[in-house]
C-alpha cells in the first residue's frame, strides 16, 4: 500500500487513481487539497579561493526544506550538485571578478551540457549576469562586499537530450623552459592532463617551443626514444611535430579513449589527453548530468538531475488561498510566511521581561530575567548547532585528501556521523585530519553502511581545516558513496 493510501485509511477518507492524490472528503464535507511536491526554489553559493587555475569550486548553501533533504554545507567541494526538475536556482558565484584569499585569477561559471574547456555546448535553462556588485555572504571572502557572477537557472519538468556540437577548442604552448610543456589559456600548467576531449571536435595546439617537436602519440609503455616519434598517432592532425605554430587535431570517431603528446627529442615534456564521446554524461539512474564548469579544463563540478521528490514525513498541509486547495508545506517554510507564528516567539521569548520559574529539581521558586533582543541574537549564535558533509561519491578510492573544509570560527566538534551508501566485503577505514594531522580514525567492518567515532568531541581555531584519507576500501567488493557529516558549535 501506498504512503498515500496509508495516510487516506488511517484518516477515513476517499483514494483516488493518481497515486499523489487523495479526496480529503467525508461523508458531509470535501476539502479540495494536493499532495505533490512544490518545485525547489533554492540559493546556491560559489567560491574557488584556492591558488591555481584548477583550483576546485567550494559550495556554501543553506539546509534544505523536508522534501529536498539538504543538509547546509559552507566551503566545502562536492562530488556532484543535485538540482530537480521544475526547480529555480540561484547560483551566486563570488570568484568571478574579484581576487582574494589565495587566488591566483579570477573563474567564471557556466551550466554545460557536457564536461570540457569552452563556452560551447551551453545549457539552455541557465541565463548569466555579470559585475554584480556588493554582494556579501558572511563565509566568502571574510564576510567583505564582493562582485559576483549569478546564474539564474530553471530546470524543466521534463526534458530531452539536447543538441550537442562538435567544439572548437585552441591550447597554447610554449617551453617552460625546465623541461615541460607549459600551456596557458584554455588549459594551465606544465604537462596537465587535457580533456575531455571530444570525438568530431577540433583542437588546435598553438605551439611556440622551438626545439620541442610536438606530437601525439599512443605509446603508453615507456618506449621513448628521443628523435623516433614511437606510437605517433596522426590520424586526423595536421602539423604533427612542429614546434613553431598549429597542430590541429579533428578527433576520429576511432580514437583510442587516452593518447597523449609529447616533445620528439625530451622524455619529460609528455602529457596525457582523455578522450570521449561526444555525449551527455548519465547519473545511472536514466537521468542526465549537466556540469558546473570554468571556460578552462580541470574546473569542473557534475550536476545529478534528480526528480522531483514525493511527499515525505515531517510537513503539514496548509491552505492555499491563491489555488483554493490544502498542499503539504515545510514547517521551516510555514515559518518564513507566517508573520503571527514569529511574533509569537519573540512574545514567548520577551524582551527586557522578569519572571518567575519552577526548577523542576527542587520545586523552588527562582527568578531569572530573559535577554534582550541583542542577547537573544548572541544567544541563537552560540547556541546553534552547524553540521557539515564531507564526501566521496561513487566506488571509494583510497585517497590522500586535499578538499579541505575550514572552521570559520572557534568551533568545537560535538558528533562525527559516517555512512556508506553501499557496504564493502572488507573493513573501510579513513582517517579525519586536522591541519594534517590524524584526529579521529573511522571504519567500517565488513557489510556494516554505519559506523560509531570513539569520543568524538575535538576542538578547532577559526582558519584550521580538516582533510579526510580513506586509507582501506574494502577487498573484491569496495564500499561506495562514503558521507561523513559533522556536528559543531561555536565556541
Amino acid at each position: 500500500m501506498s504512503k498515500n493510501r496509508n495516510i487516506a485509511k488511517i484518516l477515513g477518507l476517499t483514494e483516488t487513481s493518481n497515486p499523489n492524490q487523495i479526496s480529503l472528503s467525508t461523508k458531509d464535507s470535501a476539502i479540495p487539497h494536493t499532495l505533490e511536491i512544490d518545485p525547489e526554489v533554492f540559493t546556491i553559493n560559489v567560491e574557488a579561493p584556492d591558488s591555481g587555475s584548477n583550483a576546485m569550486w567550494k559550495w556554501h548553501w543553506d539546509p534544505g526544506t523536508v522534501a529536498y533533504s539538504r543538509l547546509g554545507v559552507s566551503g566545502i567541494t562536492q562530488s556532484n550538485v543535485p538540482l530537480y526538475k521544475a526547480g529555480s536556482y540561484t547560483v551566486n558565484n563570488f570568484a568571478a571578478h574579484d581576487i582574494y584569499s589565495n587566488m591566483s585569477q579570477t573563474h567564471k561559471i557556466h551550466l554545460k551540457n557536457i564536461e570540457g574547456a569552452g563556452v560551447q555546448n551551453l545549457s539552455t535553462w541557465s541565463t548569466s549576469t555579470l559585475n554584480i556588485t556588493g554582494q556579501i555572504h558572511p563565509d566568502i571572502n571574510g564576510g567583505n562586499a564582493t562582485e559576483i557572477q549569478r546564474l539564474q537557472i530553471n530546470v524543466p519538468s521534463s526534458f530531452s537530450t539536447p543538441t550537442l556540437y562538435a567544439p572548437t577548442v585552441t591550447y597554447t604552448v610554449t617551453n617552460d623552459g625546465a623541461g615541460a610543456y607549459a600551456f596557458s589559456g584554455t588549459a594551465v600548467g606544465n604537462n596537465p592532463t587535457l580533456g575531455p576531449v571530444r570525438r568530431g571536435g577540433t583542437y588546435t595546439f598553438n605551439v611556440n617551443a622551438s626545439g620541442h617537436p610536438f606530437y601525439l602519440t599512443t605509446d603508453s609503455a615507456g618506449l621513448y626514444s628521443s628523435g623516433n616519434y614511437i606510437g605517433e598517432y596522426t590520424t586526423g592532425v595536421t602539423g604533427s611535430r612542429t614546434d613553431t605554430g598549429n597542430v590541429v587535431w579533428t578527433v576520429d570517431s576511432s580514437a583510442p579513449d587516452t593518447l597523449y603528446y609529447a616533445c620528439g627529442v625530451h622524455s619529460s615534456m609528455f602529457g596525457t589527453i582523455n578522450v570521449k564521446d561526444l555525449a551527455m554524461d548519465s547519473n545511472g539512474a536514466g537521468l542526465l548530468t549537466l556540469y558546473f564548469q570554468h571556460d578552462q579544463e580541470g574546473h569542473s563540478t557534475p550536476i545529478e538531475l534528480r526528480e522531483v521528490p514525493s511527499i515525505p514525513g515531517q510537513v503539514c498541509l496548509v491552505y492555499n488561498a491563491s489555488t483554493n486547495k490544502f498542499a503539504p508545506q515545510d514547517l521551516g517554510v510555514y515559518l518564513d510566511n507566517t508573520t503571527q507564528f514569529k511574533e509569537k516567539i519573540v512574545d514567548l521569548v520577551g524582551t527586557d521581561a522578569t519572571t518567575n520559574f519552577i526548577d523542576s529539581s527542587e520545586f523552588a521558586v527562582r527568578t531569572s530575567s530573559f535577554i534582550d533582543s541583542a542577547g537573544l541574537t548572541s544567544r541563537l549564535l552560540n547556541d546553534i548547532l552547524y553540521n557539515i558533509t564531507l564526501h566521496q561519491g561513487g566506488e571509494l578510492t583510497t585517497t590522500t585528501g586535499t578538499a579541505r573544509w575550514y572552521a570559520p570560527f572557534n568551533l568545537t566538534i560535538q558528533n562525527i556521523i559516517p555512512k556508506l551508501g553501499t557496504a564493502a566485503d572488507a573493513t573501510v577505514t579513513s582517517l579525519i585530519k586536522k591541519n594534517g594531522s590524524t584526529e579521529k580514525t573511522i571504519n567500517f567492518t565488513a557489510g556494516q553502511t554505519t559506523s560509531t567515532v570513539s569520543s568524538p568531541t575535538f576542538s578547532m581555531n577559526e582558519g584550521d581545516y580538516i582533510t579526510i584519507d580513506v586509507t582501506a576500501i574494502g577487498g573484491a567488493a569496495p564500499g561506495e558513496d562514503l558521507n561523513i557529516q559533522f556536528k559543531y558549535k561555536r565556541v
